[in-house]
């Protein structure tokens, strides 16, 4: 759009070839995989249009020429300020898949080998990250698959159906592996204790625990990393689910808050944008003004303790079928 190369500095630092104290390209990471720091984009802060509609855009586009273009920033990022998150509220965006972020002023202390750090969208900030590989892909395959297209509204009243522990059903989410935490690309998809007792409804609502059950083990990672979350912000599709919000509450054992807009990176692309032309200068302040609270989910004692009793057999079963998983997969 502007002719000119430019980046800002959550996707160069998503490179892995950004120096972040430095905040520039890492010379010994370019020169280990072989290339030249030259070669890569000038860096920005994202709430930032250093350069204009080149002519050729302008004309296309009929607008302009020499309109700010703004930056903007990673999809993550730009989500996390999106959700209104701040005051150690960690982000959860469940969709296709699951990703947990959360942003610290600075940069943490110590940084957990399985989990991503990055610059945030929002200066002298970070974010830390985790990502599963499927959640909300897992309900669409149940819907393809085994429920006959039925809507998700109807697979939600199916699921909310059955009590918590799904009839002591257990599901493990690893159907296309296992990322964050645990980084397995062998691990599979798995029901542990299926009878002929159990309906569609126990296989949704498994489903939905089994991914809060592997969202409690991503906030513990944080935890032991000196960043014990507060609370969780639910963002994305999934959060049209009251019901998975309350599993998460559950499970997590902490409030779950959703905002009036789920598509927070969207929102947050266009906040980004507004910094850029000064129509906002505090990033963060606009976000929970432009995004409030709009519900709240509260753990609830008694499904409390019966998750967190569940949760144990979760990684017992995870740790018992981890020589399988690498058996299964030497067949190949």
């Amino acid at each position: 759009m502007t002719g000119a190369a430019a980046t800002d500095y959550t996707l160069a630092s998503r490179t892995v070839l950004l120096d972040l104290s430095r905040r520039d390209w890492w010379e010994e990471g370019c020169a280990f995989v072989g290339v030249s720091g030259s070669l890569f984009p000038s860096i920005y802060p994202s709430a930032a249009a250093p350069f204009g509609t080149g002519r050729e855009a302008a004309d296309a586009l009929g607008i302009t020429y020499g309109t700010p273009v703004a930056l903007g920033g990673g999809h993550r990022p730009c989500e996390v300020l999106g959700s209104g998150a701040s005051s150690g509220w960690v982000t959860a965006a469940t969709g296709t898949t699951t990703n947990v972020s959360a942003a610290l002023t600075g940069r943490p202390a110590a940084i957990d080998h399985r989990v991503i750090c990055s610059l945030h969208v929002v200066d002298g900030m970070s974010v830390v990250e985790q990502r599963m590989f499927a959640s909300g892909a897992i309900l669409r395959w149940m819907r393809d698959r085994l429920l006959a297209g039925l809507d998700y509204p109807t697979i939600d009243a199916l699921a909310a159906s059955v009590p918590p522990g799904a009839g002591h059903l257990l599901f493990l989410p690893f159907m296309g592996g296992a990322r964050a935490t645990r980084w397995n690309p062998e691990a599979c998809g798995v029901w542990f204790g299926l009878t002929e007792a159990h309906g569609t409804g126990a296989l949704a609502r498994s489903v939905m625990e089994g991914v809060a059950f592997e969202l409690r083990a991503c906030l513990e990672v944080l935890a032991a990393m000196g960043l014990p979350p507060a609370g969780v912000v639910s963002v994305g599709g999934g959060a049209r689910s009251a019901l998975w919000n309350q599993i998460y509450a559950d499970v997590l054992e902490r409030d779950v808050r959703v905002p009036r807009h789920t598509g927070a990176a969207s929102l947050g692309a266009m906040l980004l944008a507004a910094a850029a032309i000064g129509r906002l200068t505090d990033l963060t302040q606009a976000a929970s003004a432009a995004n409030p609270v709009a519900a709240g989910f509260h753990p609830r004692p008694a499904e409390a303790a019966r998750y967190r009793a569940l949760y144990r057999d979760y990684n017992a079963l995870y740790e018992a079928l981890r020589p399988t998983f690498t058996d299964l997969a030497a067949h190949d």
